[in-house]
Order: structure tokens, then C-alpha cells, then sequence
């Protein structure tokens, strides 16, 4: 929805084109203003698409507005309405980047044609391609964090080949060419390498853990060969995680046949480890722990070998506290795994959890279901392996409820324990999933008529008063297009029908009930002037109000013989 902004120091006119223009064109929002004082006063409050304005005005002339005007809001399309034809006042407008000159004494047609030029003109902009390219130096400021974002969904498990495919290429090229999102070679396999402050100094501030991560990431990165390509991330303010591939473009780090040799690679990194340690973790007098995975892994396979990482840091310890280089691909190793021993998902796992979490805020019954249903199937073949882990998971997927529960005070008594019978525990958790999406549901709406009957209270207590769709949306706390769209989805009507429905019936009630003159009475409503009021009754009622006042003076005399 664009807003339509008209300003004039003659008030019949101002009126006289909202009234036009919220008859002919009821997709703008019209605002009113009867000064260039006044005008500001919009233009300060809220974005103004097209602007219709008198020139020669009091205190601040059109011109003078336009100036503040694209200080504001420069993509708002200019239309000058004036008595006056002479050259200077045309030329002067051309410069201010006016839109369209048009005389008062043209036919409404006229205006209304070049209001809808206006607005062809707004939406063709928004798709022409320097939108796109003054969005580019965002984007590009953006390119850290969309690959820290791309490395997050591969270690998630999500397919990083169909959202790189996904992406514009040529709209993230920077200035040279180069498509700065991913340097890494997306059909090639990766190497991971994770790092842990085991132990950190006393009294370590939470700000200062976090740069001390981030400048062991620095010092890793400058140690590395530049033949080595490299993507990191810090991973939930824990764990520092490197993305690692030889460069295809040199013969380093390649084997027989030109495949590349991983465990050459291994080798060398250790080399780099053991010196970062010995400068970085001696020196600050913490412990860096650093773990490399045991194979190469394709990315559809990263998520499993982090997973193997992660799990390693968590239950295995090492014989002292000291740092350590651990390189899980060598065989007999400390971080050897037995082939019998099964992996834990938990990384999957959180990822579904934040899913069934997703699910019950969207209110998406079936979906919530289908998860609930495959997470506690996980947790009972976890439970009946391996207990602790799967006591760990099924808490975790019980908080989900709580919360959801706690936040929408859904009255239901969970499943606290261990469950014994994990068929009656799945239908429990499936019907509180309903029961809180149905919760959820209800809650919405009774919030959307609340605010609904709040903002028809203040209508109907400030019909004398400024009722745009700025002033409302100021008082409701939401934005104007916002509220226009929940009032039509709660009500199936307009709220600027509203507003004319109810001064109508306040204008019946005052013409019926009081000796108020029909002047008076347009004051009291809000009316910008009694000509404004006589033409909307008459519009509304097809009569002027002071023949519906005569009318029903007249019904009384017949009724009362």
C-alpha cells in the first residue's frame, strides 16, 4: 500500500481530493495536510510515497517542502498542483525532479491519471535492477556472515550444494568478478579440524573466552599454507571448527595419480597445531585442545564426522590436562573408534528438536506430530543402548513442551520420567502437541479481536480527532500496513469503511437527537470542513444532512396524527 500525501492551504481542496482520491483509488492511504508546516509533520512520522502540492503556500512553499521532503524520502514521486501557470514556477518544478505540473483548473481525470503513473512508476522501481545493485554493497558487507551460515548448515546436516545452487551467482560477484560466498570447491571433500580451550584461566569473562577464540582462529589461519583453502566458524561459542581442502590448482598435498594425499595433509597440520599451541596456549596460560577427523567426508557427510568430534571432546578424557594435538585418522590412536561402536546423532537430533519447536509455534499440527513421533522413537532405541544419552535427549526434547506449555499456560500434566510405555508416551506428547497448537490458535485470535475492539473503542471515543492510519498504528504500537491487513482479515471490511460507517451513525444520532447545527456537527466529528460533511452524507445517505434532518422531523408530524 502506497500513502498518498496531498497538501494545500486551502482547506475545500485538501478535502476535496481525499474525498476523490479514497473513493477512486481505496489501495492508497491518504493523508491530509493544510499547511507545508503540517506536511512535515507526515513526512517525519512516516514513509510518503507520492506527494500531491500546492506551490504557492504560507510560511513554506512547495518547493521549499520538496527540499525536506527527499531529504526523507527520496524515491517519492512529486506532484505539483497549482493556479499558476507562469514559466519560473514550471522550471522550478522540473528541477525539484517533480513528477507531474498540473493546473487546478484540470479536469479530476487528469490528476487521477497521473497519481496512477506515480504508482507505476513506484512499482517498476522496485524491480529494476539498481535496486538490486544498491543492495549489493550490503550484501557484500553480509558475504562473513552467509558463509559462516552456509558452514552451520552443513555441520546441521542440511544440503549446502542445493542452497549454494540456489543463489544468484552473478548477484554476489564482487567488484573483480569473484564470487566471494564460498572459496571451497563444493564437489570435493573437506577436512575438519575442531578446536577447545580445555581449561581456561581464573576469573575468564565471557567476552574475553570469545576473543580468545577468535584469535586462535586468526593465528591457525595465518600459520596455514596459503595452498590450503579454509572456512571457519565458531561454533555455539564453544568449539572453533575449520572447513580444509588442498588447493586443486597446486600439486601440493597430492599422491599418485594426482589424488590428493589427506594424510600428508594430517601431517602437516599437526606440525602447524603443536606450534600454535606453543605460541598462543603457553603464553596465555590456556590449554588448547585441537582435534582433526578421522577421514575426509564429502558434504553431504560432514554432519557425521562432527558428530564423531563432538562426542570424542565430550566423553573421552585425556590422560593429563595439558594441550594436545588429536588426529583421529591414525590408527591405534587414542581417538581410535571401534567399527562396532554406534555413532550418536545428537547434532541431528537438536536440529529436529529446534524443527518440533518450529512446528508448535507455527501451529503446524501434523507436522509437530510427524517429528514428535520420530524423535521419541530415537530417545527409546537410545534409552535401551546407551541410557545416559538417551535420559539426556529425552529431557531435552521434554523442555521443548514445558516451554511451549509454560508460555501458552496449557493446563496438562507431561510425562516427567523415563517413560515405560513409549506407545501411550507417543500418543501423550501428540495430543499436547494439538492441544498446544490449538492453544496457540485460539490465543491469536482472541489477542487479534482484542486489539480489533481496542482500536474500534478509540474510533468511536476520537471521531472528533485525527484517525489516519499513522495515528492508529502510533497508538496500537503496530505499523500502518500491518493493522490495515489484520482489520480486513479479522473483520473482511476496510478500516477506513469503518471510520466512515461510524461518523455516519454519530452524524444520523446528532441530526436525530440534538438541535446541533449541521456546521457544529461536522466540527464534532472530525470533519475538515461542514462543504467536506455535506458531500460524504449526501454520498452516503443521498440526501444533505439538513434534508435528513427535514425528513425525519417530517415522519415524526406524520406519526404523531
Amino acid at each position: 500500500m502506497y500513502r498518498l500525501l496531498i497538501v494545500d492551504d486551502e482547506p475545500i481542496v485538501v478535502d476535496g481530493l481525499g474525498q476523490l482520491f479514497r473513493e477512486q483509488e481505496p489501495g492508497l492511504d491518504v493523508c491530509q495536510a493544510y499547511s507545508a508546516v503540517e506536511a512535515l509533520y507526515w513526512i517525519k512520522r512516516a514513509k510518503v510515497d507520492i506527494v500531491i502540492s500546492d506551490i504557492r503556500m504560507p510560511e513554506k512553499n512547495g518547493l521549499q517542502l520538496i527540499d525536506e521532503l527527499m531529504h526523507y524520502w527520496p524515491s517519492c514521486k512529486v506532484v505539483f498542483l497549482t493556479g499558476y501557470n507562469e514559466f519560473d514556477y514550471v522550471y522550478s518544478a522540473i528541477r525539484k525532479n517533480a513528477a507531474f505540473y498540473i493546473l487546478k483548473s484540470e479536469d479530476d481525470a487528469v490528476l487521477l491519471d497521473a497519481v496512477n503513473q506515480c504508482v507505476r512508476q513506484l512499482d517498476e522501481e522496485a524491480k529494476q535492477v539498481n535496486m538490486i545493485e544498491a543492495a549489493r554493497s550490503q550484501m557484500i558487507l553480509m558475504g562473513p556472515l552467509f558463509r559462516k551460515q552456509l558452514l552451520e548448515a552443513a555441520l546441521y546436516g542440511e544440503n549446502v550444494k542445493e542452497l549454494v545452487a540456489e543463489m544468484d551467482n552473478r548477484a554476489w560477484d564482487d567488484a573483480d568478478g569473484q564470487g566471494f560466498a564460498m572459496e571451497m570447491n563444493m564437489n570435493m571433500p573437506v577436512l575438519l579440524l575442531a578446536c577447545r580451550v580445555d581449561r581456561w584461566r581464573k576469573q575468564s569473562t565471557y567476552n574475553h573466552k570469545l576473543q580468545a577464540y577468535f584469535s586462535i582462529q586468526h593465528v591457525v589461519e595465518e600459520r596455514l599454507a596459503k595452498s590450503i583453502v579454509r572456512e571457519s566458524l565458531v561454533f555455539e561459542h564453544e568449539l572453533i571448527v575449520w572447513f580444509l581442502q588442498p588447493d586443486p590448482t597446486t600439486s601440493k598435498f597430492c599422491g599418485d595419480g594426482g589424488t590428493v594425499d589427506w594424510r600428508g595433509l594430517s601431517t602437516y597440520l599437526t606440525g602447524v597445531l603443536e606450534s600454535v599451541q606453543q605460541d598462543y596456549g603457553d603464553g596465555a596460560g590456556e590449554n588448547l585442545i585441537f582435534i582433526m577427523a578421522k577421514q575426509a567426508a564429502a558434504w553431504e557427510d560432514v554432519q557425521r564426522e562432527f558428530d564423531v568430534l563432538r562426542l570424542f571432546l565430550k566423553h573421552r578424557l585425556l590422560p593429563n590436562r595439558e594441550s594436545a594435538v588429536i588426529d583421529l585418522g591414525v590408527q591405534g590412536g587414542i581417538g581410535t573408534r571401534s567399527a562396532e561402536t554406534p555413532l550418536t546423532p545428537m547434532l541431528e537430533f537438536k536440529r529436529k528438536l529446534h524443527e518440533l519447536e518450529r512446528s508448535l509455534e507455527g501451529e503446524e499440527d501434523a507436522h509437530a506430530e510427524r517429528i514428535c513421533r520420530e524423535l521419541l522413537a530415537d530417545i527409546r532405541l537410545q534409552v535401551e543402548t546407551y541410557y545416559l544419552t538417551g535420559t539426556e535427549k529425552y529431557y531435552a526434547f521434554l523442555l521443548v513442551f514445558l516451554s511451549a506449555m509454560d508460555v501458552l499456560e496449557v493446563d496438562q500434566v507431561t510425562i516427567t520420567n523415563i517413560p515405560t510405555d513409549w506407545d501411550a508416551a507417543a500418543e501423550h506428547f501428540v495430543g499436547l502437541g494439538r492441544r498446544i497448537c490449538a492453544d496457540k490458535r485460539q490465543r491469536r485470535h482472541r489477542e487479534g479481536d482484542d486489539l480489533i475492539r481496542r482500536l474500534q473503542n478509540y474510533i468511536q471515543e476520537n471521531l472528533h480527532d485525527d484517525l489516519s492510519l499513522v495515528r492508529m498504528a502510533e497508538v496500537t504500537f503496530f505499523n500502518p500496513s500491518y493493522l490495515s491487513r489484520l482489520y480486513k482479515q479479522h473483520t473482511g471490511t476496510n478500516l477506513s469503511d469503518y471510520i466512515q460507517s461510524e461518523r455516519l451513525e454519530a452524524a444520523k444520532r446528532l441530526l436525530a437527537e440534538s438541535g446541533m447545527k449541521a456546521n457544529d456537527i461536522a466540527v464534532k466529528l472530525g470533519f475538515s470542513s461542514p462543504s467536506y460533511f455535506s458531500t460524504f452524507f449526501r454520498k452516503m445517505m443521498g440526501r444533505t444532512p439538513q434534508e435528513y434532518r427535514e425528513d425525519l422531523s417530517s415522519s415524526e408530524r406524520k406519526s404523531s396524527k
